[in-house]
Formats: C-alpha cells, structure tokens, sequence
C-alpha cells in the first residue's frame, strides 16, 4: 500500500513543471483545445500568483508553488467540449490545472453550437525571484 501511494504521489509530484515552462504549458493548452471541432476564439492569460493554503505558501518538496489564471473562449458543440476537458485533465497534459469556472451559453439553437467561457489555473513551481513569464 505504501509504495504504491509514494509512487503515485511522485507521479503528482513530477505533474509540477518549472515556472520556465510556462510558455510550452500555454502551447500545449491551445493545442489540446483544438484538437476537435472546437473553435477557439481567445485566450488570455492573467499574472502568476503563489499559492497559498491557511495564508502559508504552498511547497511542493520545499518549491514554492504557483498558479496562472487563464481565460479561454471559444464556439462549439458540448459533446465536443466535453473531449477537450478529458484531454486537459488527462494525467497525459503536462501539468496539473483545475478548471474554476464554466459558462455555457446557446448561441445557435439549430446547429447546437455553444458559446463558450473558460477559466483555470496552470499550476508550476519555482523560486519567488525567477521572472512570471508570459506567452
């Protein structure tokens, strides 16, 4: 029991990519929302920001972790958005996200397509002193 939860913890742990990948992580975000039929329309990325639990910074094996809010729009079918949120919750994404928020709103009745509001977090580590950077 207990090697099979450290080797799933290491797993997590390895979910954790440096600040310096950011770049590749919004890459890799983009790419994973087009892959279907759904039409990407913006993305928007907000400031890096430590996370914090009971006002202490979060450390993941004594890193500081961080968060990077991201706004995404887009148009498509709900079967179709669906797929795209497997893919980026998927262990196979390269890092660790949550999804904060989705707004769903009918746009075209007859071809049931959706107009379609994101919000997330990508989730790295680092030193406070390396630069936030930005895609």
């Amino acid at each position: 029991w207990r090697t099979r939860n450290e080797q799933r913890l290491a797993k997590l742990k390895a979910r954790f990519p440096q600040q310096a990948q950011l770049p590749q992580l919004l890459t890799a975000l983009v790419d994973s929302l087009k892959m279907g039929d759904l039409k990407l329309l913006n993305v928007e990325q907000g400031n890096l920001e430590p996370v914090r639990d009971m006002d202490q910074p979060v450390l993941i094996d004594g890193t500081p972790c961080f968060r990077l809010p991201v706004k995404v729009t887009a148009e498509g079918r709900y079967h179709v958005l669906l797929t795209a949120l497997e893919r980026l919750t998927n262990e196979a994404f390269p890092c660790v996200l949550s999804i904060q928020q989705v707004d769903l709103h009918l746009s075209d009745p007859a071809n049931a397509r959706l107009d379609i509001m994101l919000q997330l977090f990508l989730y790295v580590v680092g030193t406070p002193s390396a630069p936030a950077s930005h895609a």
